[in-house]
C-alpha cells in the first residue's frame, strides 16, 4: 500500500480491536479494518519513539453530533513494559479534512489550547488519522456523559464548564487581518440543512397553522435586520469553533481538570463563538436528554417542560445577560417553576448553573473585546453576544439533536434581545 507516511511498523502479535463494524459486507469490513489498522500503527510509530514493544491496541467508537463523515474512537495503546494504556482520541476522515484539522490543531497547540496531536495519511485510500493525546485529563469522560450522570452534582458540572472557559477567548491576534462580523459567521448559518429556507417555508402556511408563520416571520425579520444593520470589522481571536459537550473532556474525579479535543473548526474569529456554542448545547440538546434520563419509567410522568415555563426561561436569560442571579431568584421570577416535578426542576437547575458560568466568562471576554476597539467602536458586549447566539442557533436549528420547539422560542426571544442593547 502506498502512503505518504513512513514505512509501516511490523504487524502486532495481537490484532487491533476496533469494536466497530465498518460495513455490512464482511470482506469490505475486513479491508476497512486493515486500512485503518495500518494508519493507527503508522501514526503511533511517531509517538513511540523509544520503540517499546507494542502489546495491543483497543479502539472504541465515540458517538458524534452532526453528519461530518468522520469516524471517532477512543484509542488505548498498550506496551509490554506497562500494564496501563496510553490514551488518545483517534479521528479518521479524508485527507483534505485531516490536513485542515492538523493545521488548525497546531495553531491551537501553539496557544496551549490543544493537546499533543499526531497524524498519518494513506493517499491511496484518501484516508487520514489524527490522534489527540489525552495526557492532561485523567479518568477522562466527555462532558455530555458527565452532565447526564445523576451521580455527578450540578455544582460539579458547573465547575467543569468554568474550568474549560478559563482557557477560552484569551488569544487576540492583531497579526491576522480584521474580519467582518456577518462573514465570520457565514459557515455556521449557511449549512446544507438550509435553516433559513425552512423558516421561509413555514411562513407559507394556512391560517390553521398561523403560529408557525408568525414565529418564523419574526425570526427571519430579525435575521434580515441583523445582516443589514449590524455588520462591523473586528480583530479576531483564536476560537475552538466547535465547543459542544462531546468535545470537552472532564476528569470524573476532579471536574476542575478539563481539556478540549477535535479542532477541525478552530480558527481566528469572533470570541463569542465558543461561549454561544456551549449555551446552545446546554439549552437545546442536553436539557431534553437529561429530562429523559431523570424521569422514571412511568409513562404518566411528564417528559417535556410546559412551553410557558420554557418561554419565560428564555425571556429571563435575555433580560439578565452576563450576570445571571442564583437559581432561587429565578424561581421567584417564574412562579410556574414551582409546578414542575422535582426531576424537571433539578434538570433545569443543572442547565442554569452551567449557563451562569458560560454567561459570566462570556461577559468578561466580550467586555474586553468591545473595549479593545477604541479606534473603531463596535457594538456592546451584550449585543455581540446575543447576535452571535442568534446566528449560531439559527445555523444549528436543523440538527436532529436540537429540541425544535425550544429552539424556535429561543431564536424569537434572542432575535428581539439583540436590539435592546447599544
Amino acid at each position: 500500500m502506498n502512503t505518504s507516511t513512513e514505512k509501516f511498523i511490523e504487524p502486532l502479535l495481537n490484532p487491533i480491536n476496533f469494536e466497530f463494524r465498518f460495513d455490512r459486507d464482511i470482506n469490505q469490513h475486513e479491508l476497512d479494518i486493515k486500512i485503518r489498522s495500518n494508519l493507527v500503527q503508522n501514526a503511533l510509530k511517531k509517538f513511540n519513539t523509544f520503540e517499546e514493544p507494542v502489546e495491543k491496541l483497543n479502539l472504541y467508537p465515540v458517538a458524534r453530533a452532526g453528519k461530518s463523515g468522520s469516524e471517532v474512537f477512543y484509542l488505548d495503546f498498550y506496551i509490554k513494559t506497562a500494564s496501563y494504556p496510553k490514551k488518545f482520541i483517534a479521528k479518521f476522515q479524508n485527507i483534505r479534512k485531516t490536513d485542515d484539522e492538523l493545521k488548525a490543531a497546531k495553531k491551537a497547540a501553539f496557544a496551549s489550547l490543544c493537546p499533543n496531536v499526531i497524524s498519518a495519511e494513506d493517499t491511496e485510500n484518501d484516508l487520514g488519522i489524527i490522534l489527540y493525546d489525552l495526557a492532561k485529563v485523567k479518568n477522562h469522560q466527555e462532558f455530555r456523559g458527565y452532565f447526564l450522570d445523576e451521580n455527578n452534582s450540578s455544582e460539579n458540572c458547573a465547575i467543569a464548564i468554568k474550568s474549560i472557559l478559563q482557557d477560552i477567548g484569551l488569544h487576540r491576534n492583531t497579526s491576522e487581518p480584521d474580519k467582518k462580523f456577518i462573514e465570520d459567521f457565514k459557515k455556521y448559518v449557511h449549512r446544507k440543512q438550509q435553516p433559513i429556507e425552512k423558516l421561509a417555508a413555514f411562513i407559507k402556511s394556512s391560517s390553521e397553522y398561523n403560529g408557525f408563520s408568525q414565529i418564523s416571520s419574526r425570526i427571519l425579520n430579525a435575521y434580515n435586520k441583523l445582516t443589514s444593520e449590524l455588520d462591523f470589522s473586528f480583530t479576531p481571536y483564536l476560537v475552538h469553533g466547535d465547543l459542544h459537550a462531546r468535545n470537552l473532556m472532564v476528569n470524573t474525579k476532579n471536574p476542575n481538570q478539563t481539556e478540549l479535543i477535535d479542532f477541525g473548526w478552530s480558527d481566528y474569529g469572533h470570541p463569542a463563538k465558543d461561549f454561544v456554542l456551549l449555551e446552545i448545547t446546554l439549552k437545546y440538546m442536553l436539557l431534553s436528554e437529561l429530562l429523559l434520563n431523570m424521569k422514571s419509567r412511568k409513562r404518566s410522568e411528564p417528559l417535556h417542560l410546559p412551553l410557558t415555563v420554557y418561554e419565560k426561561f428564555e425571556i429571563f436569560l435575555c433580560e439578565n445577560c452576563f450576570i445571571l442571579p442564583n437559581y432561587e431568584y429565578l424561581l421567584s421570577k417564574i412562579p410556574e417553576l414551582a409546578e414542575l416535578k422535582p426531576y424537571q426542576s433539578t434538570a433545569l437547575e443543572r442547565v442554569y448553573l452551567c449557563l451562569i458560568e458560560v454567561r459570566r466568562e462570556a461577559g468578561r471576554i466580550l467586555n474586553e473585546f468591545s473595549c479593545g476597539h477604541i479606534h473603531t467602536p463596535i457594538p456592546s458586549a451584550e449585543r455581540n453576544y446575543y447576535a452571535s447566539l442568534f446566528l449560531v442557533t439559527l445555523g444549528l436549528s436543523e440538527f436532529s439533536e436540537m429540541q425544535p420547539v425550544w429552539t424556535l422560542i429561543g431564536l424569537d426571544k434572542t432575535g428581539a434581545a439583540i436590539w435592546k442593547h447599544p
